[in-house]
């Protein structure tokens, strides 16, 4: 009888172990699969962000492309006299353009 005893005690020795090893598995695998769900959660939320920035650049785009249109529009020679009527501008009659001829005195 004292042949089984060691045998009995190896078995659960054995026994142990592999629930140890089996324990030591399942903990690497929920660790393992708990990274893997944050590292793709963080990707997918890096996705989401750049698309909508994506958008929002496009949306700046056209905006920049009407407001240079309308800025053109306003800055156009026939805009620009409208303008001027508008604010009591007048047009110049004869245009008198100073030459510099010989030396000039400068008041201090």
């Amino acid at each position: 009888m004292t042949y089984i005893k060691p045998q009995q005690i190896n078995r659960r020795k054995s026994n142990r172990g592999t629930a140890i090893l089996s324990l030591l598995i399942i903990v690497s695998l929920f660790i393992t699969g708990s990274i893997y769900l944050l590292q793709t959660n963080g990707v997918v939320s890096e996705t989401y962000k750049l698309r909508e920035e994506k958008n929002r650049l496009k949306e700046l785009r056209a905006e920049s492309q009407t407001l240079q249109i309308q800025a053109a529009n306003l800055q156009s020679p026939a805009n620009l006299e409208t303008i001027a009527k508008e604010l009591g501008m007048t047009e110049s009659g004869k245009i008198i353009y100073l030459k510099e001829e010989g030396t000039m005195a400068m008041k201090k």
